[in-house]
């Protein structure tokens, strides 16, 4: 018998392969796209069960779906760490991901990247508004040359702790004016729940 192991993007999988000389190793590297789909029956034994939903899954997985309106998905287990590493992506909920793994740890199905669009975004610090759900913020970031108190707000989840800065984006709190306004970046802006605009210059 040989043992192989077949690398599938960022996954190996361990394989017997029959043979009549003695046990070796082999390494195969597929090229990305040529994974089969899980319709095609080829990813079976790589993906966790099938769900409906995440009560299904136990406490440390969720249900994951590849799109929001898909109805059966897969099992799948929250990550136990995420880096802060910037990445927003855009969740089923309406609510705005930090990075994809901070969806993924809290259960959030399905994703596409970037933050979410307003129309699919969650609103949120307005009359009305349903609020953001448990370990959310609620940011207000304005558009350009539109800072004021009333900027409206969406929902976002943001790491524990913020990152280092990169020094790229600077953003300054809304409001009176102040002599010397204090920069902070998008990760402070956000959980500050404050409005707060780009910056033109910091001190």
């Amino acid at each position: 018998m040989r043992f192989g192991l077949f690398a599938l993007g960022s996954v190996l999988v361990a394989a017997l392969v029959p043979a009549c000389s003695s046990e070796e190793i082999l390494l195969l590297t597929l090229p990305e796209g040529s994974v089969p789909s899980p319709e095609d029956g080829g990813l079976d034994a790589m993906l966790g069960p099938s769900c409906d939903e995440d009560r299904e899954c136990g406490p440390s997985a969720y249900c994951q779906k590849r799109t929001c309106g898909e109805r059966r998905g897969n099992c799948e287990r929250k990550p136990a760490f995420c880096d802060g590493a910037p990445s927003p992506v855009c969740g089923c909920d309406g609510v705005t991901y930090w990075n994809d793994c901070l969806r993924k740890s809290r259960g959030q199905r399905s994703s596409f990247p970037g933050e979410c669009p307003v129309p699919q975004a969650a609103p949120c610090g307005e009359k009305g508004a349903k609020g953001c759900p448990p370990g959310a913020t609620c940011a207000k970031i304005a558009p350009l040359g539109g800072c004021s108190p009333e900027v409206p707000g969406v929902c976002w989840v943001a790491p524990a702790a913020c990152p280092p800065s990169s020094g790229v984006d600077r953003f300054v709190r809304c409001g009176p004016p102040e002599p010397s306004p204090p920069c902070v970046d998008l990760c402070a802006a956000i959980r500050a729940g404050a409005p707060h605009a780009r910056a033109e210059s910091c001190p």
